[in-house]
């Protein structure tokens, strides 16, 4: 949880309440997984608060990623509980899965896997309870679609600002993950979060969260690109260990699609600016 001063009134803050991303999916035979879908995300522009009133918030982990043949992890929801009031909630990206599966739902949906044809998973950032005297925006969208055929290549997964690239083919260059969103005044790196902005495929303004993971390719010399705010490049841009990217922590972004090891999701965050 991290607090940003603001100008705003003195009575009054806003809330970044991001979900944990979904881990990719892996295919460890040449094929791919899914990518991972991004963490929901809820922003309160404006939320009139009392002195001395007590919010519980919970930050939900990104999933974890996978070697094996198999589907990845959701993403964790994050809650923030209004007192008095509602349960705010940013729902989990949506988990990679194997080879023969379309995506799964989530906070934003994951990518279809190389089978073909397999569909995106649905983005389902659900609908808040009002607190009174709040104002909410959310954020969320689907994974692509994977290939029209079995061509091994994998679908990216939703971000909170735009859905996960389709798979068009073996060596497709559409199946990047979904963009995040950008927040302005939450510009980061973050106080106690070094190094968050990535140094791959990085936020142009430094303030995009919920980066969708990117979709993987047959050829194990081609990558493609996670989305803006984190999202996990797929194929030979990380350690051996998880050939395929991992999403960022504090983004919430998901991980990439892999079949060498897929990316883990990233955990989430709450952002509170207030005034001083």
């Amino acid at each position: 949880i991290f607090l940003m001063p603001a100008s705003t009134s003195a009575s009054t803050i806003q809330i970044l309440l991001v979900a944990g991303g979904g881990s990719g999916g892996n295919y460890p035979s040449g094929n791919s997984g899914g990518a991972g879908g991004a963490g929901g995300i809820v922003y309160w522009s404006s939320l009139s608060v009392t002195k001395g009133t007590n919010y519980t918030i919970v930050i939900g982990s990104g999933g974890s990623g996978t070697t094996g043949n198999g589907a990845g992890n959701q993403g964790v929801d994050s809650t923030i509980t209004f007192a008095p009031g509602p349960v705010g909630t940013a729902k989990g990206g949506g988990k990679g899965n194997a080879y023969t599966s379309g995506g799964s739902a989530g906070g934003s949906g994951s990518g279809g896997s190389g089978a073909g044809p397999n569909s995106g998973g649905a983005g389902n950032q659900p609908a808040q309870a009002q607190p009174i005297g709040g104002s909410y925006t959310q954020y969320g969208n689907a994974g692509g679609n994977g290939p029209p055929s079995n061509s091994g290549a994998s679908a990216g997964g939703g971000g909170a600002g735009a859905a996960g690239g389709a798979s068009t083919g073996t060596n497709n260059n559409n199946n990047k993950g979904g963009d995040g969103q950008p927040f302005t005044g939450f510009e980061y790196p973050l106080v106690g979060l070094p190094g968050v902005n990535p140094t791959y495929n990085p936020s142009p303004t430094s303030n995009h969260y919920g980066g969708g993971g990117a979709g993987n390719r047959y050829s194990p010399n081609r990558s493609a690109q996670g989305g803006l705010g984190g999202g996990g490049g797929s194929n030979n841009q990380e350690t051996p260990s998880h050939p395929s990217g991992d999403g960022m922590d504090g983004l919430g972004s998901g991980g990439a699609g892999g079949n060498a090891g897929s990316g883990d999701g990233g955990n989430g965050i709450c952002i509170i600016r207030y005034a001083i």
